[in-house]
């Protein structure tokens, strides 16, 4: 299984006074591979831009893989 997100946040105007930037978007994809009927695994990649609000770090990149196992 192939999968995409897209997440795109704005702070309320009491956050905004914590954190240099007003927004942050993010966006995923992800595939599921499965490996058995009870295990498979998941590599995903995350670009976020304005990570936390911080206008310091224009943008994150997040590479992960998650195992899963069904008893």
């Amino acid at each position: 299984m192939l999968g995409a997100a897209l997440a795109y946040g704005i702070f309320s105007d009491q956050a905004s006074a914590s954190f240099p930037e007003d927004r942050k978007t993010v966006v995923e994809t992800y595939y599921n591979a499965r490996l058995t009927n009870w295990s498979a695994v998941s590599p995903s990649i995350q670009y976020i831009t304005n990570p936390g609000g911080n206008r310091d770090m224009d943008q994150a990149v997040i590479v992960s893989v998650r195992a899963q196992i069904s008893f």
